[in-house]
């Protein structure tokens, strides 16, 4: 069992974690941060939008994601990322699960918002690279 959730005095159970969060997607809508500068890619290490946070530069390949440029330090946001939002504008976004690029990879589009990017790609980010 992978949680249960109640509702007018009913109890659901779940079977499978992506049935509960279809569901949870379903009934409670999360919000978009706002007055963010939405011509960057937003990567966030919790779902929802939560915990820590960075920003790129629409544009931006990230080949290997244990070492981030942040402020003049270097960050290892490796298998970090929960949540994210893709820059406004032309280009497809393409996340892939090991350094430089090879491995499983999925594609999101311009403005494409992702409170959570699912059971399989939670934590699993390795790396990242802007197609036109």
């Amino acid at each position: 069992m992978f949680g249960t959730a109640r509702e007018a005095n009913a109890l659901q159970v779940f079977t499978t974690r992506e049935a509960r969060n279809e569901y949870l997607n379903a009934a409670a809508p999360v919000p978009e941060p706002k007055d963010l500068p939405r011509n960057n890619l937003l990567l966030w290490e919790h779902i929802d939008f939560a915990g820590a946070s960075l920003a790129f530069r629409d544009g931006t390949n990230i080949p290997d994601m244990r070492f981030v440029n942040c402020h003049c330090r270097c960050q290892d946001w490796n298998d970090r990322v929960s949540s994210l939002i893709a820059p406004t504008g032309s280009r497809e976004v393409v996340f892939f699960a090991d350094i430089h690029y090879p491995g499983d990879e999925f594609t999101i589009t311009s403005g494409q918002s992702l409170p959570y990017v699912g059971d399989f790609w939670n934590d699993k980010i390795s790396s990242i690279a802007f197609h036109p």
